[in-house]
């Protein structure tokens, strides 16, 4: 196991600044995410890492050690791509055996026949030895290409979009074999992905990236209940924070959010005049009595799995999204009141976009 960081790294192509100044340190054996729509610089921050790339200013360590200037075979990580890249003239056992026949002498034939055997039997594929590529189905040839990154052995794990190929009941079982192999193995693993879900439901931490800048470094956890700025906010979450334009005053020693058809109380805040209230969908729910934050007139309900997902037209006009219980039954076209749950309530600036500090 490794720790990895980056200190001030850049890559830029032309005019286009790919990566900007990322400072980013990992623990050794942790799970990172690196998160982003496309183009955000995620793919290349893993690209650098894995030495497919040179910064152009600043210095990437491994375990302490400067490897910038190290060709990708000096670094001792492997590297699992989306299109798993398996060569299709040769078996598994084949494919699985090229990372150490490419190292070693063949009087090691031995040694490399039981590193097949464990890898094999750690990943399912015992009986698969014989098969070639395309007589596989995706998710066998996605652990084909995690075996033959393990057979190495190696102290840092480079996957990049790994999954996207799958379809999606196939896709969350491989987050659960992905996840136990880094349990098992204990090795530092970096994976790149576009996908939320899979951040979120894999990682000790999520690196979270726009256009070629870190936003947000942190626990899932804290970067979906505490994002610091708005595009963290919106990116992260399966439908994104909903948001509300207005201002925070003080009244009679209270802090008053207002906004057209809404005014909240809100303990323990400041007071500033144009601020975004945001809140997550499950942060939103229908009013049990004639107490209610806002109204909202119901213009679609969908059920999805245990609950449905209600979206609303709020008396401002602004629309929002809240999840309820099954059970609660709404009615499409129907006025409803609805209440918001303090403690899971964010202010951001208005101009910046910025998390407003006391809301972190």
């Amino acid at each position: 196991m490794l720790s990895v960081k980056f200190e001030t790294v850049t890559k830029t192509y032309g005019d286009k600044v790919a990566l900007s100044a990322l400072d980013l340190d990992i623990e050794k054996g942790s799970f990172v995410s690196l998160l982003g729509p496309s183009g955000s610089g995620k793919s290349t921050t893993l690209n650098l890492l894995a030495g497919m790339l040179r910064p152009d200013e600043g210095e990437i360590w491994i375990d302490g050690n400067p490897v910038s200037h190290l060709s990708p075979d000096k670094r001792n990580i492997a590297m699992v791509f989306q299109s798993y890249a398996l060569y299709p003239h040769m078996s598994v056992g084949e494919n699985l055996a090229f990372p150490l026949r490419a190292r070693r002498h063949r009087r090691d034939r031995q040694a490399i026949a039981e590193a097949i055997g464990k890898v094999a039997e750690s990943l399912g594929l015992g009986d698969l030895l014989d098969r070639f590529p395309k007589e596989l189905s995706g998710g066998q040839q996605q652990r084909v290409a995690l075996g033959r990154a393990m057979i190495r052995n190696p102290k840092v794990f480079l996957l990049d979009e790994p999954l996207s190929n799958l379809d999606v009941r196939l896709r969350i079982k491989m987050r659960r074999d992905i996840k136990d192999l880094h349990d098992r193995v204990g090795a530092t693993t970096i994976y790149v992905t576009h996908d939320q879900s899979e951040a979120l439901s894999l990682s000790d931490k999520v690196a979270v990236f726009n256009e070629g800048r870190l936003q947000q470094y942190a626990s899932p956890l804290e970067i979906y209940e505490k994002p610091v700025n708005t595009f963290v906010a919106n990116f992260v979450g399966e439908r994104g924070m909903n948001f509300i334009e207005g201002s925070l005053r003080s009244r009679n020693g209270k802090s008053v959010f207002s906004a057209p058809g809404m005014e909240l109380v809100i303990p323990g805040r400041g007071a500033d005049d144009a601020v975004i209230l945001g809140f997550r969908m499950e942060a939103i729910e229908p009013a049990r009595d004639d107490r209610a934050d806002a109204r909202g007139l119901i213009k679609q309900v969908e059920l999805v799995g245990p609950d449905r997902v209600v979206l609303l037209e709020l008396e401002g006009g602004q629309e929002v999204v809240c999840r309820t219980d099954a059970g609660v039954i709404l009615n499409k076209g129907e006025t409803h009141g609805f209440v918001l749950t303090r403690g899971k309530l964010s202010f951001f600036d208005k101009q910046s976009g910025d998390a407003l500090a006391s809301a972190r």
